[in-house]
């Protein structure tokens, strides 16, 4: 299924082998990964490298003699995380959650996974992750975004700044962050905006921050937003031919996002 429900947990069809199920040989591992809404876009290729992981472990013999068996859990901002979590450890009794969404549902299901199973979160994130039993193996600001900052200020002189992000802990905590690394740099901070997450391709409307921007013109923005809202938003931008004027950062483009964006948008876009 695709869509999530409030009341019905939203399960994901996996190709993994279903070979051996319920024997004690197989170990279970609950995928959480966004599939529809803003994060969707990210979906396909995540299953992709989880599904590949999968066959490539178990080819070689499994974790300690015992094959892999996947349960794939929706993981979008939009579904009902804490449900779906709760199935994954009640109904399937999952042995461990690995999981590629926002650090905002990261946030749901450690409350539910507290104690019970170990919980492997991959993508980057703001840091500071220190529950017991989560373990984040992603880039951090300090790896990622502060070395990033200096070089487009020191190469391009970037000196004055906007900060554009989707309104959750990951943007806020490395704006943050972000504006230490900028006055360290010799760079300032003139704006900071936030957005709700998008529902979907243009239900996003920037129309007050490209105001914003076309009035202020900083040297660069730091775009800190997900999935569909940072493509709607890179798309705009190179329709208004901003990127003669500003450059652009962001520590969240991958190839979906960045083929959606379209090379006609890209100018002047670094991804960190």
């Amino acid at each position: 299924m695709a869509s999530s429900a409030k009341s019905v947990p939203v399960a994901i069809h996996c190709s993994a082998d279903d070979e051996g199920r319920g024997k004690t040989r197989d170990f279970r591992v609950g995928l959480f990964n966004p599939t529809d809404g803003v994060a969707g876009v990210w979906g396909p290729s995540t299953m992709a490298c989880a599904m590949l992981a999968i066959e490539e472990i178990n080819e070689a013999g499994g974790i300690a003699g015992r094959m892999i068996h996947s349960h794939c859990f929706s993981a979008d901002d939009e579904a009902d995380v804490e449900l779906n979590a709760q199935h994954a450890l009640s109904t399937d009794r999952v042995d461990a959650i690995v999981g590629m969404h926002t650090s905002s549902v990261r946030n749901i299901i450690k409350k539910v996974a507290y104690s019970k199973v170990p919980y492997v979160y991959t993508p980057l994130y703001e840091g500071g992750e220190t529950t017991p039993g989560v373990y984040a193996i992603g880039e951090t600001p300090d790896k990622q975004l502060r070395p990033a900052i200096r070089l487009l200020t020191e190469r391009y002189r970037a000196r004055r700044w906007m900060l554009i992000g989707n309104d959750y802990i990951w943007p806020r905590k490395s704006h943050a962050l972000a504006k230490a690394y900028l006055t360290e740099s010799g760079a300032e901070v003139i704006s900071e905006q936030y957005l709700h997450i998008g529902q979907g391709p243009g239900r996003q409307n920037f129309d007050e921050i490209f105001e914003l921007i076309e009035k202020s013109i900083p040297d660069a923005i730091l775009i800190s937003l997900v999935g569909q809202d940072a493509i709607d938003f890179n798309r705009q931008f190179g329709r208004l031919k901003l990127s003669t004027k500003i450059i652009r950062l962001s520590c969240a483009i991958e190839e979906n996002g960045l083929l959606a964006i379209g090379a006609e948008n890209t100018d002047g876009l670094f991804v960190s």
